[in-house]
């Protein structure tokens, strides 16, 4: 059977850094939002007839783009948070069923290759 078995702390740091990803994927959007809408009275439109579709865009993702994504990477947050205290029962299970059924074409795993030694 592998071992695949993780580090707990190390799940716990993944799902911090998810929460910072999605703080900061909002944060980032909004300042190209707010720019986006200023576009509409900033930009000579003579030369550029497309500055409508910008604006439409940036609150396209603004208003479903952005958030849907900031739920998947929350999501993978939280996952990461519950798992690293779970995670000790669950690996024995994962590890024991991922050998059973995984293709070792499609899912080389090599256990000496980790770079995190497994917990003991």
């Amino acid at each position: 059977m592998t071992d695949l078995s993780l580090d707990p702390e190390e799940l716990k740091q993944g799902g911090v850094a998810m929460f910072a990803a999605s703080d900061g994927l909002y944060e980032d959007f909004r300042q190209v939002a707010r720019e986006g809408r200023g576009l509409a009275d900033a930009v000579d439109t003579g030369v550029f007839g497309g500055v409508g579709e910008v604006v439409q865009a940036v609150e396209r993702w603004e208003g479903a783009v952005v958030p849907g994504l900031r739920g998947r990477v929350e999501e993978l947050g939280q996952f990461l948070a519950v798992y690293a205290v779970q995670h000790v029962e669950l690996d024995a299970v994962t590890a024991e069923v991922f050998a059973q059924y995984a293709d070792p074409e499609v899912f080389p795993v090599d256990p000496g290759s980790r770079t995190t030694p497994a917990p003991e």
